[in-house]
């Protein structure tokens, strides 16, 4: 039997209503407001509002980590706390790292007991980091970086 070619087939169909429920779309009761547990739309979106940073980018990590695997466990858990944070300013950041330094716009983590230094920038509005550089102590230490 032929199926009208505007009719979507079962198959897309499966895969849209378990995407649905993935997402939790079907725990919504969309006419009071209320999501999953009960809670209403307001709560939800403040839980999304708080939600983790973006890391921008992951390559130079990895890049750096084969390059200097000394440094590789110390970056490793550098990005996955970073990408787990919820900073709101540099006190929230500090509190995390208490090594970090604010240089300019840019911010200065000391890695592997300060043998490498990973030279970031953080949007604290827009809730990403931007890694800008990952150097040696003693390439840090003869500048040219700032720029």
């Amino acid at each position: 039997m032929c199926r009208r070619s505007n009719e979507p087939s079962p198959v897309a169909h499966l895969g849209w209503r378990l995407g649905r429920i993935a997402l939790g779309l079907d725990l919504w009761d969309w006419t009071s407001g209320t999501g999953p547990l009960g809670l209403d739309l307001a709560f939800w979106f403040r839980i999304c509002e708080l939600g983790c940073l973006r890391v921008f980018s992951h390559k130079p990590i990895v890049v750096y980590s084969e390059n200097h695997p000394e440094a590789a466990a110390s970056l490793d858990t550098w990005y996955r706390v970073t990408r787990r944070a919820g900073w709101r300013e540099f006190e929230n950041v500090r509190s995390v790292f208490p090594s970090v330094d604010r240089v300019g716009s840019r911010f200065v983590f000391n890695i592997a007991h300060n043998r490498h230094r990973l030279i970031a920038e953080i949007n604290f509005k827009y809730r990403s980091v931007f890694v800008r550089a990952i150097l040696s102590h003693a390439e840090y230490g003869r500048g040219g970086w700032e720029e």
